[in-house]
């Protein structure tokens, strides 16, 4: 599934490389800069969310919208840019600044000019001051946001999913990924117009540190179910098992994602 397996090994001493990635009818080329923790430990580890990743390809199509929240480096945006094609679009949002700088750099190498970004914290509300936290030892870019403590040179306006939709998507959205290190129920509770009128398929990184908001998964399926989001499956990205597993009858966690009956968009995996 990885061409070039020994691709750590050969670039030891380069910072950009190349890298063809294939999973089933899925086939992309990145061009990643090395000197980025998160994509350095992307290649080191060999873990490329392979199963994620071909049901964002799969699930679009030229002319889709696509929504990247917590876009980090870009590497969903990057597949989702080059699927929906210059007829499509791509909102790609993410606050941390030294996340968004790497995103800005990855539009530039891949020249994703049909691809709008957005350095704001994705909330419940729009326009709360929000301070954004790393996990210690955590070499990435990923952080997560607090309402206290506000203030310094790692703080961030919060905005909604519906509120930048309604300003810089003219169309319906296809495809919704979230990951905010726990932030998935407010930033969902923010995209309710989003669900209610385009009903896109929606994949959610659902995980325990949704207590840092207060609330429980169990809690997050309920929402969704509420919003008429009936139908949820379990996406297993781990190296070698990729596989889709539902639809769910308990709470799953992990990177699980939503349908809903009434949207237009098609599983986009085999289901038999």
């Amino acid at each position: 599934w990885l061409v070039g397996a020994n691709l750590f090994r050969a670039l030891r001493g380069a910072r950009l490389a190349r890298l063809s990635l294939r999973h089933g009818d899925f086939h992309t080329d990145l061009r990643l800069d090395l000197g980025d923790p998160a994509q350095f430990t992307m290649v080191r580890s060999g873990h490329f969310d392979l199963m994620t990743a071909a049901i964002v390809h799969s699930a679009l199509r030229s002319g889709d919208t696509f929504v990247d929240v917590g876009a980090n480096w870009g590497y969903f945006t990057w597949i989702a840019s080059h699927r929906v094609g210059l007829d499509g679009f791509v909102l790609a949002i993410e606050p941390n600044g030294a996340a968004y700088r790497r995103l800005l750099d990855t539009l530039g190498r891949g020249r994703l000019v049909n691809v709008m970004t957005a350095q704001w914290a994705v909330y419940d509300r729009v326009g709360v001051r929000v301070s954004l936290l790393k996990r210690r030892l955590h070499q990435t870019t990923s952080s997560y946001v607090r309402e206290w403590q506000t203030g310094g040179k790692r703080s961030v306006l919060t905005s909604t999913v519906d509120y930048l939709t309604s300003k810089m998507a003219s169309g319906p959205v296809r495809l919704l990924k979230v990951d905010t290190e726990g932030a998935e129920l407010p930033v969902m509770q923010g995209a309710h117009r989003l669900l209610t009128e385009s009903k896109p398929l929606v994949v959610l990184e659902v995980s325990r540190y949704c207590a840092r908001y207060g609330y429980t998964m169990d809690q997050l399926y309920k929402y969704m179910s509420a919003m008429g989001y009936s139908c949820a499956y379990s996406i297993d990205d781990a190296p070698g098992d990729w596989r889709v597993s539902g639809p769910l009858t308990t709470v799953v966690e992990g990177q699980i994602l939503f349908r809903h009956p009434d949207g237009d968009c098609p599983l986009p995996f085999d289901q038999s």
